[in-house]
């Protein structure tokens, strides 16, 4: 048989919590390699490390401290012992980006640090510099026991590409990178009013759709809107609805949160429908009897409401009523019994019930108030 030259484990652990503007994390990473030919090279690696990170409008910073362990210490090449590190970024401008870290090893007196700066320049040119430098001496199993190290890096860079670049959408000065998804949807009138949209059921074409940092699209001949990028985090999706018309109301709200996961497709539709509408009186009934007389007077100022939602409206002076645009379904009607005038009763049902039709009309609804004369009383 043919021994193998040697064997890997890696094995790695992460978790965050976020408090605020700050976010604790800790780390845990083990590698084990085994020479199966000669075992005095073989070693075991185990690095816990805890640190805590800030985000702000432009800053993020992180102090993080690390313990490397090797077993055995001459084959950790003078890293076995505790590690620190600080550092951040700073964004200048959305064109200029620093960053910079401090590193110091106390078991070998070795410490350094790193400066760097990413410059978009114009006609698409970009600029990196880069600078890093440590000193020190080396730890068990290496040769050399003072050293110095300095390295400089220019970068002049010129992007060329082909076709229509994909703009990002939805991202926020200083907000920070969490990769990419997609928000899609319809604009569509929803016949059978399920809320989904339907073979048969018609898109407006032409529709503006907007995201909170102004990034818009229109809808196509389908009513179906795209924004293909868009920064991963909590969105508002809003409609422009001033091209639909005024006789049609939305199923649900023409601004709509929604929250977009990285590489995952987030779909936010707005279904509209013909509205309905209903009218009626609130008639006096002096007589009590129940029945409106053919010269009855209307009652003023008396609050009609509309279950279930929270649409309600007062009578005007002739006691008429009426709710328009309202979403097609079956509603209950009454009066705000607070609003009604003193010493009056309901001499008709104190709830009316109306199944409104998507484009509906339902007309000729009446309560009928008896109002009664204030007792005197002699003495």
């Amino acid at each position: 048989p043919v021994a193998m030259r040697g064997s890997t484990q890696a094995h790695y652990v992460e978790v965050t919590k976020r408090f605020g503007f700050l976010e604790a994390y800790g780390r845990y990473e083990r590698f084990q390699y085994r020479d199966e030919i000669n075992q005095s090279t073989s070693y075991l690696k185990n690095s816990p490390l805890a640190g805590i990170r800030g985000y702000h409008p432009k800053v993020i910073w992180y102090v993080e401290g690390e313990y490397d362990q090797f077993s055995p210490a001459s084959q950790g090449q003078g890293f076995d012992g505790p590690f620190l590190k600080i550092g951040g970024s700073y964004t200048v401008s959305p064109s200029l980006f620093l960053y910079g870290e401090a590193t110091y090893r106390p078991h070998s007196s070795r410490y350094g640090g790193q400066l760097g700066l990413s410059w978009q320049l114009p006609r698409r040119f970009s600029l990196q510099v880069f600078a890093r430098g440590e000193t020190g001496r080396t730890g068990v199993g290496d040769f050399v026991n003072n050293y110095s190290t300095n390295t400089i890096m220019v970068r002049l860079t010129k992007a060329l590409s082909w076709g229509k670049k994909t703009e990002v959408s939805g991202l926020k000065p200083g907000q920070e990178w969490l990769g990419t998804g997609s928000i899609e949807g319809w604009v569509f009138n929803d016949a059978n009013l399920n809320g989904n949209l339907d073979a048969g059921e018609q898109g407006v074409a032409g529709i503006k759709v907007s995201l909170e940092d102004g990034s818009a699209v229109t809808t196509d001949k389908n009513g179906h809107y795209l924004f293909p990028a868009v920064g991963a985090g909590k969105h508002i999706v809003a409609l422009d609805a001033r091209r639909i018309p005024a006789i049609y109301t939305f199923l649900g709200s023409e601004t709509v949160s929604v929250q977009v996961q990285r590489r995952g497709k987030s779909r936010v539709d707005f279904p509209f429908v013909r509205g309905a509408s209903l009218q009626g009186r609130v008639l006096s009934d002096p007589k009590g009897t129940g029945k409106a007389a053919p010269d009855a007077q209307g009652v003023a100022d008396v609050l009609v409401i509309l279950k279930p939602g929270d649409l309600n409206t007062y009578t005007d002076s002739e006691g008429n009523f009426s709710f328009e645009g309202v979403i097609p379904k079956k509603y209950e009607i009454s009066l705000d019994p607070e609003t009604m005038p003193k010493y009056s009763r309901l001499t008709s049902p104190p709830n009316l019930q109306a199944d409104l039709s998507a484009g509906g009309k339902v007309k000729g609804l009446q309560f009928l108030v008896n109002v009664g004369e204030r007792k005197i009383i002699f003495q």
